[in-house]
């Protein structure tokens, strides 16, 4: 025992170092605990973070609930509390509807509780705008008709205010009142009447948030400058309102130099611009230069593409697959086959560049077509050109397949006539008299009802 007892003092008096890990692995341990500590201090803080605002909510809902009781009994008549008061922010209740909360006396609370708005569309509006849930009324303008009162007086029924209002909700912030007495005055001035000024806000509700001195009226001047006349400005902006929203110079400028690049006269732009304005809110890559290549490509000379574009302007939104379809199905009847399904395949599965004579001659009388007669690229296949023309051949019976294409060479406005107020009607009576050797193009097309009558069924206007 004394033995070992000496030893282990020995042992204690001599500095004897003892194997320690090596450095790298001290060094791995230590990062790690300093990691794990790291990470700990966030996980905590986010935990006291999520107690606090928990903890805040409840302190905010008994707090209201203490003021509001407090206030009521301060309100009492048997309240023995004198002098000032402390002003107590009441509790407003709130709409519940989906995942939002919409305040009742708020404006838009406010217009769903007197029926202007349902609930539904005021929602709307606010996924629209988020800003419309802090509109209060008096606190963005205190004088004047509120934004409802001075649209009513334009005439306009609550349908057609809620649909401003959902459509465009900062509508509600705005000085109306003012905008649109200097919206009808500049409006005015192109031949527009207050019900048309009324319709043009409905078609564009965001005219009213524009600035009338720097944005419409420089829209309308800039109308003016390329000739178009004063009244057809108006009847022009009625048809695309939108047109007043867009830039000068990104979108006026840009379109109408191509256009006159393109080789598009003066006149023809002026009846461009007065027709289909809309076409300066369309791309000029994806839209304009796209469809000018594929009239180019279908054999029309680039100088009659222009006229072709001011003839009918609405050719220019239809997109390319649209087009091919309707120029396969005008391909086919000129072929003599127009009412084959084939008639509505796109044009690629026909060959644009045959070599043969009688493909060069069908290419030259569809160009020829196009050019004369552009709008038959604005009639539907299924809804109009196929079952009129399955109306002159196998019902009237008023021409052949084939003699179906010299025929829309001779009168390209065959699909011009509506198939249920005029060529049903004037079939059916002719054969009511038992007259069906007198139907003809001449008599189904081209006659007004007051010479049908006469010539044709022998009758007076008001019988027929």
């Amino acid at each position: 025992v004394v033995g070992i007892s000496s030893d282990m003092g020995r042992s204690k008096s001599l500095n004897v170092e003892r194997p320690t890990a090596p450095k790298r692995r001290m060094k791995k341990v230590r990062i790690g605990a300093q990691v794990s500590s790291e990470s700990h201090k966030r996980r905590k803080v986010v935990r006291n973070a999520h107690k606090t605002t928990s903890l805040s909510r409840r302190i905010s809902r008994k707090s209201a609930s203490k003021l509001q009781e407090a206030q009521e009994k301060d309100l009492s008549p048997n309240s023995k509390t004198s002098k000032e008061r402390v002003p107590i922010v009441p509790v407003v209740p709130r709409m519940k509807g989906g995942s939002r909360r919409l305040r009742r006396d708020s404006v838009l609370g406010q217009l769903v509780e007197t029926g202007v708005l349902t609930k539904k569309q005021a929602f709307s509006a606010l996924s629209r705008h988020p800003r419309a849930a802090e509109y209060m009324p008096g606190r963005k303008r205190k004088d004047g008709p509120t934004a409802v009162e001075t649209l009513a007086a334009f005439g306009m029924d609550r349908r057609r205010i809620a649909r401003i209002i959902v459509s465009f909700p900062a509508v509600l912030s705005y000085h109306v009142d003012s905008r649109m007495r200097s919206l009808v005055s500049c409006l005015q001035s192109v031949g527009l009447s207050e019900t048309q000024i009324a319709q043009l806000v409905c078609k564009y509700p965001p005219i009213l948030g524009l600035n009338v001195a720097n944005n419409v009226q420089s829209k309308l001047d800039f109308f003016a400058e390329l000739g178009v006349p004063r009244e057809r400005i108006g009847n022009s902006m009625l048809r695309s309102p939108h047109v007043l929203g867009l830039s000068i110079a990104a979108n006026y400028k840009s379109k109408v130099e191509y256009f006159s690049d393109l080789g598009m006269s003066k006149a023809d732009l002026v009846r461009l611009l007065s027709n289909s304005a809309y076409v300066l809110g369309l791309n000029l890559n994806d839209c304009i230069r796209a469809k000018v290549e594929y009239f180019c490509s279908l054999g029309i000379p680039r100088d009659s593409v222009a006229t072709v574009i001011a003839r009918q302007g609405s050719v220019l939104g239809l997109a390319i697959p649209q087009l091919q379809a309707r120029v396969s199905f005008l391909r086919c009847i000129l072929k003599g086959d127009g009412l084959s399904q084939e008639g509505t395949n796109v044009l690629s599965k026909l060959p644009p560049n045959a070599n043969s004579a009688d493909d060069c001659e069908e290419n030259s009388k569809l160009a020829r077509l196009l050019q004369t007669s552009p709008q038959l690229l604005a009639f539907s296949v299924e809804r109009n050109m196929r079952p009129k023309l399955s109306f002159y051949l196998n019902e009237a019976k008023v021409c052949s397949p084939e003699s179906a294409g010299k025929l829309l060479l001779s009168y390209p406005t065959l699909f011009n006539y509506s198939l249920s107020a005029r060529l049903l009607p004037r079939l059916a009576y002719l054969k009511k008299l038992g007259l069906e050797h007198r139907v003809s193009m001449n008599s189904l097309c081209f006659k007004t009802d007051a010479q049908f009558a006469s010539r044709e069924a022998g009758v007076e206007l008001a019988d027929y």
